[in-house]
């Protein structure tokens, strides 16, 4: 299974922005860190356009959660657009 392949990839980005600051493009963003899978739900952190959010994933198991966690913390640097194309199992 490739992570955009899971059923809400996109991840929804989450997180403060400055007040009046348009929310962030998620697809401009670049992986900065992962944190631990919280049971079936992983949570990473971006740099969007010299901002920092908070993406969220849901996964069909903890199994999976704890694969994509993993296969993430592999990859820190990358942009999201290129995170979707990862193979997790």
């Amino acid at each position: 299974m490739l992570v955009r392949e899971l059923t809400n990839w996109p991840p929804t980005i989450g997180g403060a922005h400055e007040p009046g600051r348009e929310s962030p493009d998620p697809g401009q963003g670049a992986l900065i860190g992962v944190y631990p899978a919280n049971g079936d739900r992983v949570t990473f952190r971006l740099r969007i356009g010299g901002q920092e959010s908070n993406g969220h994933l849901k996964a069909h198991s903890v199994e999976l959660a704890e694969k994509i966690t993993e296969v993430l913390s592999q990859n820190l640097g990358k942009a999201l657009t290129e995170l979707g194309a990862l193979k997790v199992n």
